[in-house]
């Protein structure tokens, strides 16, 4: 089983005139594939590694590691690929933007939780001049692709780096080593300021993939602070 991504297709060789202009437009840009790229790399680099049995040596060391089947990893990536490039390149961006900013018009708060793509959209919403003088208590990221340069290039509707921290009080960041869509999970350095960016933690995501939200919420590290900082 191969992930099937929701990009256009590219115009067919050979295509003139008006069709191979609108088959032009419909190509997807070449950040927004090259992103896929990435996690699909990724899923692959990890479904490799999956495979090694448990107690098998992996660079002199032991691979105290489940055998989980190969093809998870590339699908997880796919269906999360596709979903961001609709929203970063595609025509979603504002359809996503709006219940989340809508929640956070209501009242501020005291947790966020967002996760995957999720963290991108929250991202984007918290840094809106609307929300600048609002400070939010917690903000939880988990599995984020935030720390992608793709991404990165067009978060704030493009604004440019170096990108601002959101406007939160404390944010966690969570990120397994194996998850399939946290290509780079510290988020520290890519923010600023720095002594107010995200604290990183890695975790063990105990799900079948290692991407999945209610696994990052089993952990007991990631639950037991979010309750904390709702409490």
């Amino acid at each position: 089983m191969r992930a099937t991504l929701a990009l256009p297709a590219r115009p067919a060789p050979g295509r003139t005139g008006l069709a191979a202009e609108r088959a032009r437009a419909a190509a997807p840009p070449p950040e927004a594939v090259e992103l896929v790229a990435q996690l699909l790399r990724r899923a692959d680099r990890i479904a490799a590694r999956s495979g090694s049995p448990p107690g098998a040596r992996r660079g002199g060391r032991l691979a105290l590691v489940p055998s989980i089947p190969l093809p998870i990893f590339r699908f997880i990536a796919g269906l999360v690929s596709s979903d961001v490039v609709d929203y970063l390149f595609g025509p979603w961006t504002e359809q996503m933007r709006a219940p989340v900013r809508a929640a956070f018009r209501q009242m501020p708060p005291p947790v966020i939780v967002a996760h995957s793509l999720g963290t991108i959209v929250t991202y984007d919403v918290l840094s809106e001049p609307e929300f600048a003088g609002v400070r939010f208590p917690a903000l939880f990221t988990l599995g984020s692709p935030l720390g992608i340069g793709n991404v990165q290039d067009r978060l704030r509707n493009q604004a440019g780096r170096p990108h601002p921290v959101p406007p939160t009080l404390a944010w966690t960041n969570v990120a397994d080593s194996w998850d399939p869509v946290a290509l780079d999970p510290t988020l520290h350095n890519e923010f600023v300021p720095h002594d107010r960016s995200a604290t990183d933690e890695r975790v063990n995501n105990p799900a079948g993939n290692n991407h999945d939200l209610t696994g990052y919420l089993s952990v007991t590290l990631v639950r037991e602070a979010i309750v904390a900082a709702a409490a």
